[in-house]
């Protein structure tokens, strides 16, 4: 979605104007629709082509102006008329830590090293792998540039536009309830959780390579070369609420999150739910319920940029309906 809307001041500076985004992108996002990723927090690299100090910042999605196009906070990126800066990011901006980012004009490429990503995350994370000046919204063809030229003169401020894409698969549940149970059975979904099954996959760290003159062309050399370690979370919350959403037959309730590539044979997930007997009355709790379903014949081929959409069915079978003890004889 294009944005033509920044909440930063535009005053001119002695040393030059603070840079502002016109658009961003992500490719591949009609792989996501209808529920595309939220956006996060970009983390931007200024670097000057020429010479110069490189410069870094963040840029921040905060919501919808009038016209429906997309605000987004920059914090200050200096440029001076008529200099050439390579800019690079990735999203989210507080992804990993210790990240690093280097570029190599002699060979016009970048590197990127994360540390301590997560192998599953409620977060789209993505890099930037285009740049454009001005306020359109970039397309594939647009992928390969990273280079924004700044005018020499202008009246209307800096703006360049960004493409980016995905590093990680992605997973949509969407969750309903049986018909026939639904008359007997109020269920009222509490908690999600998208869960790494091996305590010694819960972390990565992942170099990135991209080519950075090859304009219409993907950026990375290699897909990311990572490697997976201990000492992250096992469990990431997809949803978590005391008072759980009602399931509906007709209506899904859909939640969403992303993982590393080659590791989606490791997931699982996990819902806790409270039933209620419609029959006696909606608020006679029966009972809590937890259910686990692994995902390795789902998820193990996923590759970055795709997303698979899952549904999940609350649908007893006729001998758990039995073992109620309060269901009508």
């Amino acid at each position: 979605m294009a944005c033509c809307s920044s909440s930063d001041d535009n005053g001119e500076q002695a040393e030059g104007m603070n840079l502002r985004i016109g658009s961003v992108t992500r490719t591949g996002d009609e792989e996501l629709a209808p529920n595309p990723l939220p956006w996060g927090e970009f983390k931007l690299f200024m670097i000057p082509v020429e010479s110069g100090e490189s410069q870094s910042g963040t840029i921040t999605y905060n919501g919808l102006d009038d016209g429906g196009d997309i605000i987004w906070n920059t914090s200050r990126l200096v440029v001076k008329p008529g200099r050439n800066y390579y800019i690079l990011g990735y999203m989210p901006a507080d992804v990993g830590s210790n990240n690093t980012v280097t570029v190599n004009s002699e060979t016009s490429s970048a590197t990127m090293n994360f540390h301590d990503l997560p192998t599953v995350t409620d977060q789209d994370f993505c890099i930037v792998v285009g740049v454009k000046e001005g306020i359109i919204p970039l397309v594939e063809s647009d992928q390969g540039s990273f280079v924004y030229h700044a005018p020499e003169n202008t009246s209307d401020g800096y703006f360049v536009s960004l493409l980016a894409d995905h590093l990680y698969a992605s997973v949509e549940f969407r969750v309903t309830i049986a018909n026939d149970y639904n008359v007997l059975r109020k269920v009222m979904l509490k908690k999600m959780v998208l869960k790494c099954q091996s305590s010694d996959k819960t972390l990565l760290d992942a170099v990135v390579t991209l080519s950075m003159n090859d304009q219409g062309t993907h950026p990375l050399v290699t897909d990311p070369v990572s490697t997976p370690k201990a000492g992250g979370a096992v469990e990431h919350v997809l949803y978590n609420n005391a008072e759980g959403v009602e399931l509906s037959p007709t209506v899904f309730q859909s939640f969403s999150g992303c993982f590393a590539e080659g590791l989606g044979d490791g997931l699982s997930v996990e819902c806790e739910y409270d039933i209620y007997d419609r029959v006696s009355g909606e608020n006679n709790k029966i009972e809590t319920r937890t259910v686990v379903n692994g995902l390795k014949s789902l998820l193990q081929n996923m590759k970055r940029g795709r997303k698979k959409v899952i549904n999940l069915l609350v649908d007893p079978t006729y001998l758990y309906q039995l073992s109620d003890g309060d269901v009508d004889k």
